[in-house]
């Protein structure tokens, strides 16, 4: 006897699907025509028992059997027609009443599965009806033109909103026209559904959004910032309200632009930590230039804080030394980063009357201190000013004036006439002073220029007394010495030199720095 087989009269085991069938009257199809009533056999005739562990005596007509010698096997099985009474049952699986008890080690056949296909286009063969797929969100390409729907799923949703709990969210609108949504998350699934939605709003179109704000708009559109560093506030704008259909104000289009700077350039923070990696980089690549980095402690254990950076490369020295006048511009200009700051140069003209910047100095303001520190990094760096016979021309910034008396006392020094013309115009206003006043500043002789200053006197006499206490020798061609090689009266070298770095000044330090080493290093 084995799993899943029968037992003949002789309990031997045998495959009654694969033997022959005895009787003329035997049906073959033995799972047609089965009574739906209870397994067991009361009410069921004994032709219709389902086979069983056979005994002495008993008639085996109703199930099959290993055939002896002898046995008619001839008879072919038929399809029972209408009327014809069905000798087989289906298998049982359950013990009857008048079956003998189970010897130990037997025990109940399992019951058969039925392999057999119905017939072609039969409605059995047909799949079960499944309920329609619930819409589901794609990131990817739904975000643009959303269109949300009762049901619809937001498969590893991280959504979070002030009025709201973590599991809920409830928008409705605040016209109260009606328009509703309100959605949920799935037990066990990070899946937000739509569980209620009313689609209808009669409220007019806002152009205003809260979530639109300047972070949003520059992480959204961070290519086209990078793309456009001058991108004007206006096509922003634009931009902004026909890709979001939301209208954003002039504050929020410079916030926009500063976060994206952020995002492409790097934290402006994280770059102060690299400049000593810098400093050593162009030591390293650029033999015989001077870069010197300055920080400060506020106490032992503390982190050291930047404070001011000198810069000079290889070839502005040897530029400068070699083919430039002695003349030296300087200035400084503000930087327009998270930090602020200053920057300091010292801008030379070159053999062509081209601007030639010979140094530069990040600092943290201009004052006094300030400019001392460059001008003493300037005269260790290029040398003494004293012995090379230069001449500054500057714009009487604050604490410059004091800073070259006590450094370079016998250097000359001029003034940049333009800046004394702007504090001249203000309390002496009018063409005729302003033409007096340059035609003071051109004189080429000492008897030229007191007939000019007389001139300027007969006109305004106060005028003539603002001026009268300026030292000539500052800012008139007439005082001026001969070694400087140029009689310019403005400081357009500093001027030129501040609008050319302009782009960068907004920048974070290291891409500031990079960006200006490599515009003077370009040809034009």
């Amino acid at each position: 006897m084995h799993e899943g087989g029968n037992v003949d009269s002789e309990g031997s085991d045998f495959d009654w699907l694969e033997e022959g069938f005895e009787g003329p009257d035997f049906d073959d199809d033995v799972f047609g025509n089965v009574d739906d009533g209870p397994s067991t056999h009361d009410g069921v005739s004994g032709s219709a028992a389902a086979p069983h562990r056979s005994s002495e005596g008993d008639n085996v007509n109703a199930a099959p059997h290993r055939p002896s010698e002898g046995d008619n096997v001839n008879a072919a099985p038929h399809r029972p027609s209408e009327g014809d009474t069905v000798n087989a049952a289906p298998h049982r699986t359950t013990p009857a009443n008048n079956d003998p008890p189970l010897e130990e080690g037997e025990w109940i056949d399992p019951p058969l599965e039925d392999g057999m296909e119905s017939l072609v286009d039969s409605d059995d063969d047909q799949p079960a009806p499944t309920a329609a797929k619930e819409p589901e969100f794609n990131v990817q390409t739904d975000m643009r033109k959303p269109v949300l729907q009762k049901g619809m799923k937001f498969p590893n949703s991280k959504i979070s909103f002030k009025l709201n709990e973590k599991k809920k969210i409830s928008v409705y609108c605040k016209n109260e026209c009606g328009w509703r949504c309100y959605a949920s998350q799935l037990s066990g699934e990070l899946t937000f559904q739509i569980k209620t939605f009313n689609p209808e709003c009669t409220c007019p179109r806002s152009f205003k959004h809260s979530q639109v704000t300047s972070r949003y708009v520059a992480k959204k559109f961070p290519q086209e910032f990078n793309k456009n560093p001058d991108w004007k506030v206006a096509g922003v704008q634009h931009h902004v309200k026909q890709t979001l259909e939301v209208d954003i104000s002039y504050s929020q289009v410079y916030r926009a632009k500063r976060k994206a700077t952020d995002l492409i350039t790097g934290d402006e923070q994280l770059q102060y930590g690299k400049l000593r990696d810098y400093v050593e980089m162009i030591r390293l690549n650029d033999k015989g230039s001077r870069v010197i980095l300055q920080t400060e402690m506020e106490d032992e254990n503390a982190q050291p804080k930047f404070k001011r950076m000198y810069v000079r490369y290889n070839a502005q020295k040897v530029g400068f030394l070699g083919g430039c006048r002695p003349i030296i511009g300087l200035d400084g200009c503000h930087l327009k980063g998270r930090f602020g700051g200053q920057i300091l140069s010292a801008t030379a003209r070159d053999a062509n009357d081209n601007i030639f910047p010979v140094a530069f100095a990040v600092v943290e303001q201009e004052n006094k201190d300030s400019w001392v520190w460059f001008l003493q990094q300037f005269s260790d760096d290029i040398g003494n000013p004293e012995q090379l016979n230069l001449v500054f021309i500057t714009d009487r910034q604050k604490g410059l004036i004091p800073a070259l008396e006590m450094l370079f006392p016998t250097c000359e020094h001029r003034y940049c006439v333009k800046h004394i013309y702007n504090n001249f115009k203000v309390d002496h206003k009018g063409l005729e002073l302003k033409d007096a006043l340059w035609r003071c500043a051109g004189a080429t002789t000492i008897r030229e220029f007191e007939r000019r200053m007389q001139e300027l006197k007969d006109l305004d006499v106060k005028a003539w007394e603002y001026l009268a206490d300026i030292n000539p020798a500052h800012w008139s061609k007439s005082h001026f010495s001969s070694r400087a090689l140029c009689d310019c009266l403005a400081n357009n070298l500093s001027e030129s030199f501040n609008a050319m770095i302009l782009e960068a000044r907004d920048k974070p330090i290291l891409a500031m720095l990079e960006w200006i080493r490599v515009r003077l290093m370009t040809k034009q």
